[in-house]
């Protein structure tokens, strides 16, 4: 069975070590049918904003930083619900190309068609961040709390929460675990990201099998949303990631 599941996080600057906004990402899925094709791109849309970011299939993007300076990373949500719309590399892909905010993202999401449940995270240099956990029938939107935002697999908005069909199981546990980097670290920092986007215990970097087939973190990427590149890690069932920066 195909499990998608991912984690992300964002620093706001009262937590950050250099007073910057922060952003992390892990992308997890079965080895076989996701490493092949993933990719990094560099986008010039015309009269749209460039963007780097990535994907694992041919079109759209899984995440991304716009030249601007909005980070936007989807994660699967499993609520009910199928209808006629856009698919969320679509979306993402779309709110990469024409938003420079989170409000201006927000607009969007709002206004698009959501052919079925997903997680949003939207990050800008201006310091504003939301979790958008959107369904068929609108959207929710959460904020930071104690200068970090988390968002993982399951819904945490109280209007959502405990709806879905499906949870992965560790979804809760990575989300755990990454909001008590506010209780260890007064700041964080790049390497703080890392070391916890990279650490296989607490299941943030995952690694293991489903129905027989391995599956686990096929990028990884932190970066600061004022400047324009990322350091990505391709995932490694047995390596520790390795990030380099990628500019832009």
């Amino acid at each position: 069975m195909d499990i998608p599941t991912c984690s992300f996080i964002a620093v706001m600057p009262e937590r950050s070590a250099d007073n910057r906004v922060l952003i992390g990402r892990n992308y997890d899925y079965i080895y076989d049918i996701s490493q092949p094709a993933a990719t990094t791109y560099l986008t010039y849309p015309t009269g749209r904003y460039v963007s780097l970011g990535n994907a694992d299939i041919w079109i759209g993007r899984a995440d991304g930083l716009n030249e601007v300076g909005l980070f936007v990373a989807v994660t699967a949500l499993f609520l009910p619900g199928l209808k006629p719309g856009l698919a969320f590399w679509f979306i993402v892909r779309m709110l990469l190309d024409r938003c420079a905010t989170v409000d201006e993202g927000l607009e969007l999401l709002h206004k698009v068609p959501h052919a079925q449940s997903r997680n949003y995270m939207l990050v800008d240099r201006y310091g504003k961040a939301v979790a958008v956990e959107a369904t068929t029938d609108g959207i929710e939107v959460r904020f930071p709390e104690d200068g970090l935002l988390v968002v993982t697999n399951h819904a945490a908005c109280p209007s959502l929460a405990g709806k879905e069909t499906f949870l992965p199981p560790d979804s809760p546990i990575r989300y755990q675990n990454l909001r008590a980097l506010a209780e260890e670290h007064d700041m964080i920092d790049t390497q703080i990201i890392k070391r916890a986007l990279g650490n296989r215990e607490t299941h943030v970097c995952a690694h293991g099998d489903i129905a027989g087939q391995p599956y686990g973190t096929i990028w990884s990427l932190v970066g600061h949303v004022d400047e324009r590149q990322l350091d990505i890690a391709d995932g490694s069932p047995t390596e520790p990631m390795q990030y380099h920066t990628i500019s832009f």
